[in-house]
Formats: C-alpha cells, structure tokens, sequence
C-alpha cells in the first residue's frame, strides 16, 4: 500500500498542491524515511533502496534495474532513460517524466502533478496517427484514481470492481478502444478508461499529443455529458449481477459528436497481471495481449 493511502485523509478526493506538500512532511515524518536533496544521479544501474524521500532529485542520465519501492519522489527529473525498474508503492508528486520510461513496475503507485509530455512510454513508432482535433490528452497527470489496487482489481474483482469494454466512435475516424472500470471511493462514483492502443493526435493548429496503451485514463469535467453517460451505463447493467459472477460487462459503443479531454493517471503494471494471467477473466486477458507493446 502506497503511504499516501496510509494516512487518515482520503487520497481519492481532489486535493491542492499544498496539501500534497503537506502530507508528503506527514508521510516523511511518521515513516522516518531518509531523505536526498537535489542530488544529481548521472548513471544509476541496479541499485535497491531502501524506502526514502528523494527531494528535487535529477535523474537525468540512465537509470537501469533500480528497486524504488515504497519510496517517495518530490518534483523530481526523469528526463534521462528509465527503464526496469521498480517503483511500486512508490509516490511520485510533480516534476518531469521525460526521455524513455519503458518496462517500469507500477502496481501502487501514487503519480500526481507529473509532466510527461516529453516521455516515451513505449518503443517504436504509434501505431496509429489521427489528424483529429476531436480528442485532447492532456499533458500532465492529475487527480488518481483507484491507482493502488487496478491491478488486484483485474486479477480477482471486488465488488466494487467492474469492468466494461468500450469503443469511442468519431465521424472521420476509427472507433478508439478502452477498458472503463468504475470505482466508489465510499462517497464518490469514479470512472476510469485503460487505452488500448498507442495513438498520436494531430492537432490542426500544430499541437501533439500521445495517447499510450495501457495507460489509465480520465475524462476530464469538459468531457463531463460522455463521462456521467457511461457510469450510469455501467450501473444500470451491473445491478443484476451477483456477487460470484465476473464484473465485466458487455461492450458498448458511444458516438461522438463533439470534442473529448483525458488526463493520464499512470501507466498499468503489465509485469505484475503476466505474473496472474491465469487467475484473469478471459475478456480481460485478451485486453492485456493487445496493450502489450
């Protein structure tokens, strides 16, 4: 469990930067975690940490194998390659995840506030380009959702959790493919959509944007109509479930019309579901091969 879920506020609800800033001195203090301070790591190959605050730390060279688990990131700089390593449980608020950051560990992972417009979440080209204005993916992440237990949630549902796959349909486009996992946090419905493909977007006036494969997703208050939609999709289809049966629903369809914005949250842990394919509902297996990249 990530520490930000350790303390007694609720992490689910949105909450400002003074806050977060606030509860990092909370986390740092009542955890005792020793602390780096704008330190710069130039070449960091398999190290394991024990669980501490890294504060303004520049990560800006190659960072390779490293175990990061548990540990807590303040603004800092992954502008170099990061690539396998572990940050579970790990809780990463603002600063840059830039260059590549390909084969990380993310299961628990807390992500707010972070730049990753300049990341490389995958390797290789798209594999789809759109010159279309109709989608916005914004550039940085924002307020979490259901970030520490996704991928628990994939492998043995709760009964909060329930999945359904969905297409996006745009007039001069192909139906764009995402898994929408609804979430209560105990006051608050959620909602969720885990991409599927990765997809660059053209803008006419000259912006990009990148939407990656298994990436969790939201939909942003100016996509407010679609997003209240598809949740009281979701609950009207899942009343009838009972306890025992799979939580995922028939996929469904929604035609667009206008334009949509979606703020990224984090990437999955497709290691740790590989680890569980077995014990995964079939729909949901099938989902994982396809974001595999």
């Amino acid at each position: 469990m990530s520490k930000l879920t350790e303390l007694s506020e609720a992490r689910h609800f949105k909450v400002t930067d003074e806050e977060l800033r606030k509860r990092f001195d909370q986390l740092i203090k009542h955890h005792h975690l020793p602390i780096a301070r704008v330190t710069y790591f130039s070449h960091l190959t398999e190290t394991k940490f024990e669980p501490r605050a890294f504060i303004c730390c520049d990560f800006s060279g190659r960072t390779f194998g490293n175990d990061f688990e548990g540990s807590e990131f303040l603004n800092p700089n992954f502008s170099g390659h990061t690539e396998g390593n572990n940050l579970r449980e790990a809780d990463i608020l603002g600063g840059v995840m830039g260059g590549g950051f390909v084969g990380n560990k993310f299961r628990g992972a807390y992500i707010r506030h972070v730049d990753i417009s300049d990341a490389k979440f995958r390797q290789g080209e798209p594999q789809r380009i759109m010159n279309d204005d109709s989608i916005t993916v914004h550039k940085e992440t924002g307020r979490i959702v259901f970030c520490s237990g996704v991928e628990n949630s994939m492998i043995k549902p709760e009964q909060v959790a329930t999945f359904r796959p969905i297409n996006l349909n745009f007039l001069q486009s192909l139906p764009i493919p995402f898994l929408a996992r609804l979430y209560f946090d105990g006051e608050h419905r959620k909602l969720a959509l885990i991409s599927q493909e990765d997809i660059l977007f053209l803008g006419q006036s000259g912006q990009t944007s990148r939407m990656w494969p298994g990436f969790v997703y939201t939909l942003t208050n100016e996509s407010a109509e679609l997003r209240t939609e598809i949740e009281e999709d979701i609950i009207k289809d899942s009343a009838n479930l009972s306890e025992d049966q799979s939580r995922v629903l028939q996929a469904l369809e929604y035609s667009m019309l206008g334009r949509i914005a979606l703020r990224p949250a984090r990437p999955l842990d497709i290691y740790y579901l590989d680890e569980h394919i077995e014990s995964i509902d079939p729909v949901i297996k099938d989902f994982i091969s396809r974001i595999k990249v």
